[in-house]
């Protein structure tokens, strides 16, 4: 549902205008480019998107082949193409793709040594979402791990450099955090240069985005409806971009903040099936049909209310878009910890990939799950959005997690063709198209 507010802000951007602050502004302003060529609608908002995710498994490849042979990394990219989160939101206009396909390139330039045009892309991965900056926290984990003398990762380290050497990677570090300040703080303080910006107090979309599907006489016909008018109430201007990072991080100002957490999804029940009702059944993709007074209705019966405030005729269908775990991908985080952890101990002869599982799962999940605990009334912290950013690297351990479990190379292709065959089949049941479901 974030798309109305995303389409909102780039309608803004188009009439020089400002738009929330709460995320960067980069995404924005690429979709309403997009926009300006093809027209203010679904495909324009949405077809930069699918670029970006076709993009982001592209790099997320090159990353993945790097510590394993093409087979295995084709087996990664495909668990985590057929992930339902991943695949909602590189589906939507939700700004994470983008952030996540420059997120993935710093990395990638990174192991290839690429230090400069790696705080580049960081840089803009930040300026797409604040959340690119995990990416560049799993990097700098990993770097520490594997290059410091001391710590766990001892046997991938590089020799000790001698003083020549050190100052070469002193210069090194010092030009990457210069790159990184000067293109997030530099983007930050362009934008606010040219348009404004205040903070908003209260964020209120005034019509709802919707898709619905009329039935006539039996015919489908797709009809669409969109926001036209964005209510926020302004606050202080913003001058300089740590005004931006202090907006953007959770305060009560923002509403992010529920005296009562009843019925929460915690951030350990995104990794743990101990909710049965949440983890083991999520509430598939559905369409709602419309009661005779206008009010939605869903398949099953439970009733939604008038979804966007306003009444469509009887017979009315309304395509729900569910953010939901993919089980056989998202279950496999601990089993995948374990094993990468019992190897780093064992100190086995490569152990590269392991701290890179490692150290980028720290950095994906850690900060959702401390905050989730510290911070129990977080409601955005209730839904499943943000175990996207913990996605890449657990689609990443499941050949390593195979590859380590099952010695027999003829077992393992079974069980792992196995595994990918029942994650496409829970993808495709959950498809926003109900391919297996009659009624629509």
């Amino acid at each position: 549902m974030d798309e109305v507010y995303f389409v909102t802000s780039s309608r803004l951007a188009l009439l020089l205008q400002p738009g929330p602050i709460d995320n960067p502004p980069l995404a924005q302003l690429v979709v309403a480019i997009f926009m300006k060529v093809l027209g203010d609608y679904w495909f324009a908002w949405r077809f930069p998107i699918v670029l970006t995710a076709v993009g982001s498994l592209y790099v997320f490849y090159l990353i993945a082949k790097r510590f394993m042979n093409e087979r295995y990394a084709l087996f990664a990219v495909a668990m985590l193409s057929f992930d339902v989160v991943f695949f909602v939101h590189g589906s939507l206009y939700y700004i994470d793709m983008p952030s996540i396909l420059l997120g993935l390139s710093g990395m990638e330039l990174y192991f290839a040594r690429r230090y400069s045009w790696s705080a580049f892309s960081f840089g803009l991965s930040f300026l797409m979402k604040a959340f690119g900056l995990l990416f560049l926290g799993a990097i700098l984990i990993y770097h520490v791990a594997t290059y410091l003398e001391s710590g766990p990762a001892s046997k991938c380290k590089e020799p000790r450099s001698n003083g020549g050497e050190g100052r070469k990677n002193l210069k090194k570090f010092l030009t990457f955090l210069v790159i990184l300040i000067l293109v997030a703080g530099g983007g930050l303080w362009i934008y606010d240069a040219a348009y404004n910006p205040t903070t908003n107090l209260v964020s209120q979309p005034v019509t709802f985005g919707v898709v619905v599907v009329t039935n006539q006489q039996g015919n489908a016909i797709a009809t669409y409806t969109y926001t036209n008018i964005f209510n926020a109430t302004k606050g202080a201007p913003i001058t300089n971009p740590m005004q931006n990072v202090m907006w953007m991080t959770p305060n009560p100002a923002r509403g992010f903040w529920s005296t009562a957490a009843t019925g929460a999804r915690r951030t350990w029940d995104w990794i743990l099936p101990i909710d049965y009702s949440y983890c083991l059944l999520p509430v598939h993709y559905y369409y709602s049909v419309l009661t005779a007074n206008g009010a939605l209705t869903e398949a099953g019966g439970v009733g939604l209310g008038n979804f966007d405030g306003q009444v469509y005729p009887p017979g009315s269908v309304q395509i729900d878009w569910q953010l939901e775990i993919t089980p056989f991908v998202e279950y496999f985080f601990i089993p995948i910890l374990i094993v990468a952890s019992f190897n780093i101990v064992r100190k086995k002869d490569e152990n590269r990939l392991a701290v890179l599982l490692l150290s980028w799962m720290a950095a994906g999940y850690g900060p959702f799950l401390l905050a989730g605990t510290l911070i129990p009334n977080w409601t955005t912290l209730w839904h499943y959005n943000y175990l996207l950013y913990t996605l890449p690297p657990v689609a990443l351990g499941l050949p390593y997690f195979w590859l380590n479990v099952i010695k027999d190379e003829a077992k393992r292709g079974t069980v792992m063709l196995i595994h990918l065959a029942i994650t496409v089949g829970f993808f495709l049941y959950f498809f926003p198209v109900p391919l297996f479901r009659v009624g629509f």
